[in-house]
């Protein structure tokens, strides 16, 4: 089963909405042009108060919307870069247990390589604990980049105490100034393209990214 972070409808109506700001504007920037200052305000304060009046309700969707948990063998796809937990295996150890994840990473791009990055997984318990993934010479690189439909499949490995009752494996958030690899792969695209991005995920209904919206866990145990 795959499980998708966003709505193809809601990108949809994002996209109209987005078409919608884009003709807004342009008619603002006209009439201040022609001199208009007044009446090129107002349309601009219009539009602007629209989106951050969108950008509020789909806010308020996505805190009331249910975190969705991902059970083992399904697949959980962040726009393009799908994951998905094969199998878990557990050993016992000497202050808890250590969980090795069959798991699977599926580039769902038609045309572009994808960059995965097996190094910002982490696991975290239902206490908030979290547990990183123990790094192995010989599994997959730090990051990876995959062909349109290509699949590869490797094994992590983490350390959890006894008392953790549920795992869940989720993506660790990036901090700035982070020069890892896959920080690096990661690189940030010109400050246009980002604003648009940061519209596009904070404006579309059912987006794992839109704020307060609660992340899409895999679960482990």
């Amino acid at each position: 089963m795959l499980v998708h972070s966003d709505s193809e409808l809601g990108f949809l109506l994002t996209f109209l909405i987005t078409c919608a700001v884009v003709v807004a504007l342009s008619v603002s920037v006209g009439l201040a042009l022609g001199r208009k200052f007044r009446s090129a305000a107002k349309v601009a304060g219009i539009t602007l108060g629209a989106m951050a009046a969108w950008v509020g309700l789909v806010t308020a969707i996505s805190f009331a919307t249910p975190q969705t948990i991902v059970k083992v063998g399904d697949t959980y796809c962040l726009d393009i870069r799908c994951t998905g937990i094969d199998k878990v295996s557990v050993e016992p150890a000497e202050s808890g247990a250590v969980y090795k994840l069959d798991i699977h990473f599926f580039s769902d791009a038609n045309t572009v390589k994808v960059a995965i990055a097996p190094g910002l997984l982490v696991v975290v318990d239902e206490r908030g604990r979290r547990f990183p993934i123990i790094p192995s010479g010989d599994r997959t690189p730090p990051v990876t980049y995959l062909d349109p439909q290509q699949t590869i499949k490797t094994t992590l490995v983490f350390a959890a105490p006894s008392d953790s009752r549920q795992l869940f494996l989720i993506d660790a958030p990036r901090r700035p100034g982070d020069n890892s690899p896959a920080s690096i792969a990661a690189k940030q695209p010109p400050r246009f393209l980002r604003f648009a991005a940061l519209w596009f995920y904070l404006a579309t209904l059912g987006n794992d990214a839109s704020l307060l919206h609660k992340p899409t866990m895999l679960r482990v145990l």
